[in-house]
């Protein structure tokens, strides 16, 4: 990444300015510092005068502290006199994210780190108010990274460049919504290698992680995209001579990464929901052990069969005889408990964890054996496709009208069964995939999330309007699981269109 930024010792290194807002052990910081020392021996200047250029900022006073003691270490070994106070100056320990402007300087030609991935949930409450006050990116559930992106951002000299390695959910949820129109209203995007790799990071994270390299100008859109399965090809990377694309007007809200094809996709196509079919999310309970189960002690007619991602494989239901409770009545509310006793007796027995459900408390008290989604029991009746959340073979299944889906299954429903399996077809073929593939995060493991934003943001030719001799065939291929097949259709249908 320092290579990237051009902050090398072959280079006159004596008035860059450099920043880590992230510097915990010191990787960036101490091989800078090695970098500016080789510099001054060729260049023949004095690096106790440059070091004033470098700053690190770290929030732990123990792993400051300790940093410190290994730079102490490194200008020793190097013979170099350094007094305490030009340490201090240079390790400053607070959080970035509030530190002011007497510690840390505006006009950085280079900001280089690792920023910290803290999850929205992780953040102290109080500490969110101060981010949302003082960041307009830091909207909805933000991770932390996100106000240190647009903080280091507004740091950067006239033109300065920013490089993260970081979580890339950011350039696909809706919370780095803000930080993507900050980035390509005022920025220029150059170069994002992903790496799928799960050792890019020393702690354990549930996103892939990619290289961002950020100048402080604005140009068309263009950038430099490169992948790799191993974070060693970075030493080989000549990311300049990869594929590159474009960053056109957001599709969606979203960035729309990708080649000509995926423009003409945006100009073309219409979304699932504009073609007439309707998307839902299954139910969330709150206390799923409760509400859930085989022989649960509770009348039948408040009891529906119930499906979960679990009992979906390779495109296949295997219904494992699992109800839930609902505890709503066909008049709106909740069921009068004093009507059905078997009901009443059970959820008693459950009422001090019912009760103390987010859920329930934010009600009223007469509430507290509500799910936390209302459920419609004729949803179970309809035809409806199913579609897991995360499925690594990707072959989604009809429910002819048997099951009511669990929160971890998004669904579609369609006056005609017909279409359902028009639109299964499509969603496993690569022509969808590759779309979800550029608007979802992609997990660990491979994963990517068929969320409704997701699944909303595919776009497809108008399947009705399909020629009726096509679409039996794309739904004989569909009800064999022939993905083959369905693809040659779809280039088929998208060259025709084209």
């Amino acid at each position: 990444m320092l290579d990237q930024l051009g902050y090398v010792s072959s280079k006159d290194l004596s008035s860059i300015k450099l920043l880590d807002p992230a510097v915990g052990s010191g990787a960036f910081f101490l091989n800078a510092l090695e970098r500016l020392l080789s510099s001054s021996k060729e260049f023949k200047f004095d690096v106790l005068k440059s070091l004033k250029n470098l700053t690190a900022v770290e929030l732990d006073q123990n792993v400051s502290e300790n940093l410190k003691e290994m730079l102490k270490e490194f200008f020793a070994d190097n013979e170099i006199l350094v007094d305490i106070k030009i340490l201090n100056r240079m390790i400053v320990t607070n959080d970035f994210l509030l530190a002011e402007a007497d510690e840390i300087h505006s006009e950085y030609d280079i900001i280089i780190g690792n920023p910290p991935y803290i999850r929205h949930e992780q953040i102290p409450d109080e500490k969110k108010t101060l981010y949302r006050n003082l960041f307009e990116t830091f909207r909805h559930r933000s991770d932390i990274y996100i106000g240190f992106y647009e903080k280091a951002l507004k740091l950067l000299s006239a033109n300065g460049q920013l490089s993260f390695i970081c979580s890339n959910r950011w350039m696909k949820t809706k919370y780095g919504q803000n930080l993507r129109d900050l980035i390509s209203t005022h920025y220029s995007l150059d170069a994002i290698i992903d790496i799928n790799d799960k050792q890019a990071f020393d702690q354990d994270v549930d996103a892939y992680a990619s290289i961002t390299l950020i100048s402080n100008q604005f140009n068309d859109g263009f950038y430099h995209y490169a992948a790799i399965d191993d974070i060693e090809l970075l030493n080989i990377l000549d990311y300049t001579k990869t594929s590159s694309s474009y960053i056109r007007s957001p599709v969606n809200g979203n960035w729309n990464i990708g080649d000509d094809k995926s423009f003409h996709i945006a100009d073309h196509y219409t979304s699932i929901e504009q073609q007439g079919y309707k998307l839902g999310i299954g139910v969330a309970s709150g206390a799923d052990k409760i509400f859930i189960g085989k022989d649960l002690p509770i009348e039948k007619d408040l009891l529906l069969p119930i499906i979960t991602a679990r009992e979906i494989m390779n495109g296949n239901i295997t219904w494992k005889g699992r109800y839930i409770f609902n505890p709503y009545s066909e008049l709106g509310g909740l069921v009068d408990l004093e009507k059905y006793p078997k009901a009443k007796q059970y959820l008693e027995e459950h009422s001090e964890v019912l009760k103390a459900r987010h859920t329930a408390k934010k009600s009223n008290a007469a509430s507290w054996y509500k799910t936390i989604d209302r459920i419609y029991p004729e949803l179970t009746k309809q035809p409806k496709l199913l579609i897991p959340d995360m499925k690594r073979d990707g072959l989604f299944p009809i429910d002819n009208g048997k099951f009511y889906p669990h929160h971890n299954i998004y669904y579609v429903t369609h006056p005609q069964t017909k279409y359902l399996k028009l639109l299964g077809a499509f969603l496993i073929s690569d022509f969808c995939k590759e779309q979800i593939n550029l608007v979802s995060v992609k997990m660990r493991g491979g994963f990517s999330r068929w969320q409704s934003q997701n699944l909303r943001k595919i776009l497809l030719p108008e399947m009705l309007s399909i020629d009726a001799q096509l679409q039996d065939s794309l739904i004989t291929a569909y009800e064999s699981k022939d993905v083959s097949t369905i693809n040659e259709l779809i280039n088929k249908i998208t060259q025709q269109t084209n």
